[in-house]
């Protein structure tokens, strides 16, 4: 759907908050419904799993949910072959605290629509005490000048986590649509962005929640990437226990 906020209506339940039931809350609404989802089940995954195709020692599922709220699953088979591995002792005693660095080269295929199609690719593992980094990057063959391509990287830090996902067609060299999810916690902050490129039009939301005084704060961003509008959320329980929202609008920030 076009993000693009519609005209705010001229009579708001309350000063500055947006009248339950406008086609505006409504979009609200069901952004933050595809927040929690996303917050619940991670918002994309790259599942292992035990490979039930010979030849292929390795079976990855990638599934995540589009701007729409529509889910989407990949399954890839492949083999990964190290080509680097370093490790940097520490200089105190303890050589379980220098870093480590190992570096695959990625083959195989991606099985979509009950098609396979070829897949290239490598991935990075950098570890050290209290902190690691994953970099995946692979390219999908859909032949005829057009493909894929799928980056995702994770680090872990003490107290923080961040993990970012990308997934771009391209045809005759030319970007065509693209989907990107990061998502960061980092002690009572937590920070959602999805972008969406399709049809040559950007969407773009923001989700940021933290802990202030004690008090949850909680803001949704939508628009274009360069316009849009920000949003103070309140959120109550209704008498069936259901999330209920409620909207002041706040400075864009993309």
């Amino acid at each position: 759907p076009d993000v693009s906020v519609p005209e705010t209506p001229e009579t708001p339940e309350k000063p500055g908050e947006q009248p339950s039931g406008s086609p505006e809350t409504a979009e609200l609404d069901r952004y933050m419904a595809l927040v929690e989802s996303l917050l619940s089940d991670g918002g994309f995954d790259f599942s292992s799993q035990t490979s039930d195709r010979e030849g292929y020692a390795e079976k990855t599922v990638i599934s995540y949910k589009d701007m729409s709220g529509d889910a989407h699953d990949y399954v890839m088979y492949f083999n990964q072959t190290l080509t680097k591995s370093e490790t940097d002792e520490s200089d105190d005693e303890d050589e379980s605290d220098g870093e480590t660095e190992e570096n695959y080269s990625i083959k195989g295929v991606m099985v979509i629509d009950g098609a396979d199609y070829e897949i290239r690719g490598e991935r990075k593992n950098e570890s050290e005490e209290g902190e690691s980094e994953t970099e995946t990057e692979f390219v999908v063959s859909l032949g005829e000048n057009r493909y894929i391509r799928v980056e995702q990287s994770v680090e872990t830090e003490e107290g923080e986590s961040e993990q970012e996902y990308c997934y771009s067609v391209y045809e005759n060299g030319k970007l065509v649509e693209r989907s990107e999810f990061s998502y960061e916690t980092e002690e009572n902050e937590t920070e959602l962005k999805m972008t969406s490129f399709k049809d040559g039009k950007t969407q773009v939301l923001y989700f940021e929640r933290e802990i202030e005084k004690g008090e949850e704060v909680i803001e949704i961003h939508v628009g274009d990437g360069k316009h849009g509008k920000g949003y103070i959320v309140h959120i109550e329980k209704d008498e069936n226990g259901d999330n209920r929202y409620s909207f002041i609008p706040t400075d864009f920030d993309d």
